[in-house]
């Protein structure tokens, strides 16, 4: 025993050796990059400072950076440069002790103030915490959960499915119980030190990144609430682009990669050529071959071309009849933050909808579960079924043969899949605007993203969407003039919404030969980019098409 011991203070003192040795190297390196940057850029960041406050000709408002935006701490430089171009002062907030080193890059850009989220306080509303989860009878009463303007209850129920990686929650649970509590009490400090840094640093706007999570969940809610402007910035569909959406809080619930009612004006009365609809299949099909569909790498290359044939017989399905296919969300997703569910969450609306799907032999139903489980899912790593397949048997048993059941590892690419399906069946994901954009019906289990836009065939009740499940067969096949209008959506999500900030920042930066304000107001994206932060009535970033002024609403 006392070998053993030994042994295992060894294996401990080595691990800190190397542990410590990787951070010595890694701050090293950190002081090297930020040194040749310094070299490189920093005459130009102050003159770039001096030039914007010198031509700003109204009073500057006040703009908190919280957390990382981009990938590289030169993004992060240049955006705090553009705000400042915009016509206002940014101050930063670092969601993390992790951050740190991105410190002096934005000490070198003219940020005078900069802050670390406090991570302490948590425990003193533990008891807080208990009292309110002990009143919720529901997981809507969970939902419904409010402080000092901040829906703390969602931040709470999407932090406790996210770690424990279930699809249901059992309010009644010991094991889920404890959990839940905690994420609460986590949720109400954050709410607090959220409305401390709103008092102390009194933004007009606040930048972040996605904010479905605490504690950006909490610091996005309280701007709101207090009447301030929040600009998300949304993984896009290619992986070196964002999408940027400005929030208000008569926009608080729109999905963050949604159209906002000005955008699907502008986008329905822009002209609508064979080279629009060109574009657009070549958009998607191009983040497929890549293999990096809406910033999620995919994993064991899956084939995206394969005959109706051979996927009619790899899935038994009978060529007879027609075939639907259900998407399932990640069940522990945080989307449902956006818009309403006709069902409590994803989970029930899964077995829901199987269930119908067992009821219907008409039609044949695949259950297509995720890829992303194959990088996301503890269950999935470990060789064991996936939440939804789990769900699933357990809940209905033996499936009947015209139903079957796809798992994440499939090796076949959602795209392949298009070539043999007439119905899409999902909540709000994005493979039912694909889907629709091909001139497939889908049927929409809740609102956010882009139902009730005339192409998606949308339910005002459980009843009424499980009816329609139950006789899929009888929905006739979508008409031109509605696939039209899918298609003019779909272009303005995946072609004019995703704007490849970072490298379009790279380039301003390294165009040495001039200013870096002139170069900035060259770069296409850039400039445009500036101009959509200049108008605070723009809701949605569209880019500008060629010919012509910038979409986005005026």
């Amino acid at each position: 025993m006392l070998d053993f011991v030994r042994s295992l203070r060894a294996l401990g003192r080595r691990l800190f050796r190397f542990v410590s040795m990787h951070d010595r190297r890694r701050r090293v390196a950190e002081e090297r990059h930020f040194q040749q940057f310094a070299a490189m850029h920093g005459l130009r960041l102050a003159e770039a400072r001096s030039a914007a406050v010198r031509t700003s000709t109204e009073d500057r408002k006040t703009a908190v950076v919280f957390g990382r935006i981009g990938r590289s701490p030169e993004a992060q430089v240049m955006l705090v440069t553009l705000l400042r171009e915009a016509g206002y002062t940014p101050t930063v907030l670092l969601l993390r002790k992790s951050e740190e080193f991105l410190r002096p890059y934005y000490e070198l850009a003219g940020v005078s103030i900069i802050e670390v989220w406090p991570t302490i306080g948590a425990e003193r509303f533990l008891g807080q915490a208990e009292a309110m989860v002990r009143q919720c009878t529901s997981l809507r009463a969970l939902l419904s959960l409010e402080f000092r303007g901040v829906r703390v209850g969602r931040s709470a129920l999407s932090m406790t499915l996210r770690s424990s990686q279930v699809g249901l929650l059992d309010l009644d649970g010991e094991a889920r119980g404890p959990r839940l509590i905690s994420h609460l009490a986590d949720a109400l400090a954050a709410a607090t030190h959220a409305g401390e840094a709103l008092d102390r640093l009194a933004p007009t706007m606040t930048v972040s990144y996605e904010m479905e999570y605490t504690p950006k969940r909490e610091l996005f809610d309280a701007s709101l609430a207090r009447g301030g402007t929040v600009v998300a910035a949304y993984r896009a569909p290619r992986r070196d682009a964002l999408l940027l959406k400005r929030y208000s809080q008569t926009s608080q619930h729109r999905h963050p990669s949604s159209l906002s009612d000005a955008s699907w004006r502008q986008v329905q009365h822009m002209a609508w050529t064979p080279a629009h609809r060109q574009e657009l299949v070549h958009e998607v099909r191009a983040c497929y071959e890549q293999g990096d569909w809406w910033g999620v790498p995919t994993r064991g290359n899956p084939r995206i071309a394969v005959a109706p044939e051979d996927l009619r017989a790899r899935f038994g399905l009978d060529p007879a009849r027609r075939t639907a296919f259900i998407f399932p969300h990640v069940p522990w997703d945080a989307s449902f933050s956006w818009g309403e569910d006709l069902f409590a969450d994803y989970q029930t609306w899964l077995v829901e909808t199987v269930r119908a799907a067992c009821d219907n032999p008409g039609v044949n139903w695949v259950v297509r579960v995720h890829p992303v489980n194959m990088g996301k899912s503890a269950r999935v790593k470990d060789g064991t079924d996936s939440i939804e397949i789990a769900a699933i048997r357990q809940q209905l048993g033996l499936l009947p043969s015209h139903v079957v059941l796809v798992p994440p590892d499939s090796g076949v690419s959602t795209i392949a899949l298009f070539g043999v399906m007439d119905y899409c069946l999902t909540v709000r994901g994005t493979v039912g605007l694909e889907a629709a954009s091909l001139g497939i019906e889908v049927l929409t289990g809740g609102t956010g993203r882009y139902d009730r836009r005339g192409f998606t065939i949308d339910s005002d009740s459980t009843q009424q969407y499980l009816d329609r499940v139950r006789r899929i067969q009888d929905i006739p096949p979508m008409s031109a003039a509605r696939r039209e209008l899918a298609e003019r959506f779909a272009y303005g999500m995946f072609v004019l919404r995703p704007l490849a900030l970072e490298p379009a920042l790279n380039t301003a930066l390294m165009a040495t030969d001039m200013s870096l304000t002139d170069a900035c107001r060259l770069e296409p994206r850039v400039a445009a980019f500036t101009d959509w932060l200049r108008d605070p009535s723009a809701e949605d970033f569209l880019m500008p098409q060629p010919g012509g002024s910038s979409v986005h609403e005026r």
